[in-house]
């Protein structure tokens, strides 16, 4: 083999660089929010729907709102981002678990509840994501800025 030919061979058969890749869902949600204070017992129910936006960086397992630039760190496991999440602090204890169907666009299920020792709130999330493009995103992103 001679050098322009095995030059060429090497070249071809290199690994690109993989770029990021990048997914882009509208989540519509119903958002069901009971409250109780502790004390009296007393107990407030709430129901909205929300449509939120998120970008997806699935190489790197980060995710953003349209509403948040702040890129969080998530667990992507064979499409579905799954969190977990737990703290207290100052009294306040915060846990929360879901996850979210991102290749295929699927389901959005997120349970949390945040209580001290006055209150305790529980919030269920559940709907439907769907695929769009960078331009729908950057419309949304642009909308929340203002």
């Amino acid at each position: 083999m001679n050098l322009p030919v095995l030059l060429s061979f090497l070249l071809l058969s290199a690994s690109p660089v993989i770029a990021d890749e990048i997914v882009y869902l509208k989540c519509v949600t119903k958002v069901n929010i009971e409250s109780k204070d502790l004390d009296t017992n007393k107990i407030g129910k709430r129901e909205e729907t929300k449509t939120t936006h998120i970008m997806v960086n699935l190489t790197k397992s980060l995710t953003r709102t349209a509403n948040n630039p702040t890129w969080r760190e998530e667990k992507i496991v064979n499409g579905v981002a799954i969190s977990e999440r737990e703290r207290s602090e100052n009294g306040l204890y915060f846990k929360r678990k879901g996850t979210l169907q991102i290749v295929p666009p699927g389901p959005v299920n997120i349970e949390a509840i945040v209580r001290n020792d006055y209150f305790s709130e529980t919030t269920k999330v559940r709907g439907m994501c769907e695929g769009i493009d960078e331009s729908e995103f950057e419309k949304a992103r642009k909308e929340a800025k203002s």
